[in-house]
This record gives structure tokens, C-alpha cells and sequence, in this order.
């Protein structure tokens, strides 16, 4: 199972890290999908790492196609 969460109001909160690693726990993969650009990814990696998510499981989807 592959679970997905937005960063920006969602992963950034603290009850939702809870869950994620609650997740990771049970062996299920969590991504982070977010409309940021890559150029504004310092936050998310740092957050994610910060709850175990592995950075291959980052995606952003800002500017894209730009």
C-alpha cells in the first residue's frame, strides 16, 4: 500500500507526521507530493526526513512543464 500526503498544511503539522510515522511503522511506503517547485525543497526534505520518508519518495509538481 502506498499512502500519499501534500506537504504544505498537512505533512507540515504535527499530527499528521505522527500518522505518517505511524504508517512507515506498519510498512506501508508514504510519499509526499507537493506543488512546490524544486527550487523550495530545503523544508520538505528536512520534514520528511525528520518523520523517515525517503527522499526518492518526494515529488514536486511546481513549475513543471516551465
Amino acid at each position: 500500500m502506498i499512502v500519499s500526503f501534500d506537504f504544505d498544511g498537512t505533512l507540515s503539522e504535527k499530527e499528521v507526521q505522527s500518522y505518517a510515522k505511524y504508517l512507515l511503522s506498519k510498512g506501508i511506503t508514504v510519499m509526499v507530493h507537493t506543488n512546490r517547485p524544486p527550487s523550495f525543497c530545503k523544508d520538505v526534505f528536512k520534514f520528511s526526513y525528520e518523520v523517515g520518508i525517503s527522499a526518492d519518495n518526494v515529488r514536486f509538481c511546481g513549475d513543471v512543464g516551465k
